[in-house]
């Protein structure tokens, strides 16, 4: 079997995975009323041709979680202060299924977490301090762009742009919140907030909806300067000390690279896709899934809930490496 092959073998066992965790109406088994098994399903099965699961899981979430055509979350501790990063994520799979009614309506409520002076996405952190995030603001920037309002798209953008050029120490690290002054704060107690370029365990696919939605934008925009920005980025992602690709949590980076390879073609785009693609594979259970066992600070055994986000995105990287294209 050709490499390409195995690729998207490994591709097609990992979407039966996740089709398997849900009925045929797309409700899921393991916990129909858990945003979190659904905002990122209608994007993934529409990219991997499962068209009418992905319409399935669409209206489940609609019904569910968007009374009267509003994302409402707020009933959901966990989920609510992720709204940009799960609304962004759930109005990209709504438009690619042509649906965008339903993405329009879900970014009009993510646009409530939006601070106008930076244009990032944010939450209450500690002592209720506004707290604008990379990850929040790189979905949302996704799903700005796929329901069709560059102008937030390009607002998420300056932020993206901001939050990159304020960096106290580039050659060491990366902080993933800045304060409603657009000042970074550096937080080294949760890895979902830093990236540093030693940690034997960073998780580089903070990096990647931020990368993939500047890519879109740049294609929309026909503004040059966003791929500079996404390539910006990447360069410093791939200044890791150490093999990016093989980390646990480099899942969708190897989709957003390919995405950027597109425009600005570099073999190390290319290569950093492909190794992480192979990473995957070698790390597939027999029932399709990607081990996570390896992180250290997620408890084990890992709850479901987290497997299949993190299936998705391996997913977004195997099906753009089998295609050789993003």
């Amino acid at each position: 079997m050709s490499r390409e092959q195995t690729i998207r073998q490994a591709a097609d066992r990992l979407l039966g995975y996740l089709e398997s965790e849900f009925e045929h109406n797309g409700s899921s088994r393991s916990a129909p009323g858990n945003v979190q098994f659904y905002y990122k399903m209608p994007a993934v099965f529409a990219l991997g041709g499962r068209r009418a699961l992905a319409h399935r899981t669409l209206t489940q979430l609609t019904s569910r979680f968007m009374p009267n055509g509003v994302f409402d979350l707020s009933a959901d501790p966990v989920a609510h202060p992720w709204t940009p990063y799960l609304g962004g994520w759930a109005a990209w799979g709504a438009a690619a299924l042509g649906r965008f009614d339903i993405a329009r309506q879900i970014m009009r409520s993510v646009i409530a977490f939006r601070d106008p002076g930076t244009g990032g996405y944010g939450f209450s952190g500690p002592q209720g301090k506004t707290l604008l995030d990379l990850e929040r603001s790189g979905a949302a920037l996704m799903g700005a762009v796929w329901s069709g309002d560059l102008v937030e798209a390009h607002s998420a953008a300056d932020f993206l742009r901001r939050a990159l050029a304020h960096q106290p120490e580039l050659d060491k690290a990366f902080y993933a919140y800045l304060d409603a002054h657009g000042h970074v704060v550096p937080d080294a107690s949760d890895r979902n907030a830093y990236f540093d370029l030693t940690d034997p365990f960073a998780r580089p696919a903070m990096f990647a909806t931020g990368i993939a939605g500047l890519v879109w934008l740049a294609r929309a925009s026909a503004d040059p300067a966003i791929l500079d920005l996404a390539e910006n980025y990447l360069r410093f992602v791939m200044a890791y000390h150490g093999d990016v690709a093989a980390l646990p949590l480099s899942t969708k980076l190897g989709w957003s690279a390919l995405m950027l390879h597109a425009h600005r073609p570099d073999p190390r785009l290319s290569d950093l896709a492909q190794r992480s693609a192979d990473d995957l594979v070698e790390r597939q259970k027999p029932d399709g899934s990607i081990d996570f066992d390896a992180l250290p600070d997620v408890p084990k055994p890992i709850e479901k809930v987290w497997l299949v986000g993190w299936d998705c995105d391996c997913a977004l990287t195997l099906m753009a490496v089998a295609d050789d294209a993003a």
